[in-house]
């Protein structure tokens, strides 16, 4: 099964690096991700990566495990010593009605587009989607 994720970040990136897990989620998580990056909101350009992740057979749920060394402590020894490659996880720092996910292997993403953005514009998009009434 394909699905449509996000990655926003300072710099566009050509190809991700897999070897310490690269987290992919929601439209709205991943430019909250790329917002605590910004420095200076008038020079700051995000890019928002668009790709098709496939989600494999053996996906693994976890919780949010936090922080950047959590996730990779986690990948050595829960994920890659098992032949697994995506975990899915509710994002609880940077919300969003998708779940989000930590890849490690570069096969399962595919980059389609990526386009430009201002912090003002991803503040925007976010406060719309947080006072949207479901």
């Amino acid at each position: 099964m394909l699905t449509k994720v996000y990655h926003c970040s300072l710099s566009n990136i050509e190809e991700f690096d897999f070897t310490k897990g690269v987290h992919f989620g929601g439209f709205h998580s991943a430019l909250e991700a790329a917002l605590r990056k910004v420095v200076d909101n008038r020079k700051n350009t995000i890019y928002v990566h668009e790709c098709l992740l496939e989600i494999p057979d053996n996906i693994m749920e976890e919780d949010d495990l936090g922080s950047n060394e959590n996730w990779q402590t986690y990948a050595l020894r829960n994920m890659r010593n098992n032949g697994i490659n995506v975990l899915q996880y509710i994002n609880r720092y940077e919300v969003d009605i998708n779940p989000s996910y930590y890849v490690l292997c570069p096969s399962h993403i595919t980059l389609k587009k990526v386009t430009k953005m201002r912090p003002y514009e991803a503040e925007a998009e976010i406060d719309a989607f947080l006072n949207y009434d479901y």
